[in-house]
């Protein structure tokens, strides 16, 4: 597989819970069966039990992907150290249970960076309950276009009902 330089890098916090490492292996399939757009996958273990062994040596020897770990708990610092090592131009934050739609979710985030001067780029979050099997697409509130700086702030803080977090719709 050729190494070419990345067009968008992809980040990933994970405490790297053997109940999740299933899930980082789909997330890689669905990487690697993007198109149209070159890629780095930066996966950022943190936490006492990230042991970086376990993620499987098909991922980490591809030369897309960089295992930056953090032995301190918590996605946003994790996702704070692995920024110092993007080489890309355009940078995406997956989590560890995220799926990228094949063929062109990355390809098309990144066309639209560059169309439009966007600093950020989002796409519909789709969640999956496992225990219902159902699928639900989350919304952004912010309306489709350019927004004023700080907007993102007032307008969409909402609570995500299959995974019980907060989500903050950004501009």
């Amino acid at each position: 597989m050729p190494l070419t330089t990345p067009q968008t890098a992809v980040i990933t916090p994970t405490d790297l819970h053997p109940t999740r490492l299933s899930f980082i292996e789909e997330l890689y399939e669905s990487l690697c069966a993007q198109e149209g757009v070159t890629w780095e996958w930066i996966v950022a273990p943190n936490g006492p039990r990230a042991e970086p062994d376990r993620i499987p040596r098909a991922i980490t020897r591809d030369p897309r992907v960089k295992v930056i770990a953090r032995p301190e708990p918590g996605p946003a610092p994790a996702r704070n150290t692995a920024l110092n090592y993007v080489e890309a131009p355009r940078c995406t934050f997956a989590d560890d249970d995220d799926q990228l739609a094949a063929p062109f979710s990355l390809a098309v985030r990144n066309e639209r960076a560059i169309i439009t001067g966007l600093g950020w780029v989002a796409g519909r979050s789709a969640d999956w309950d496992p225990e219902s099997g159902s699928l639900s697409t989350w919304m952004s509130p912010t309306p489709v276009g350019r927004s004023r700086p700080a907007r993102c702030w007032t307008t969409g803080r909402t609570r995500s009902p299959a995974s019980h977090r907060w989500d903050t719709a950004c501009c």
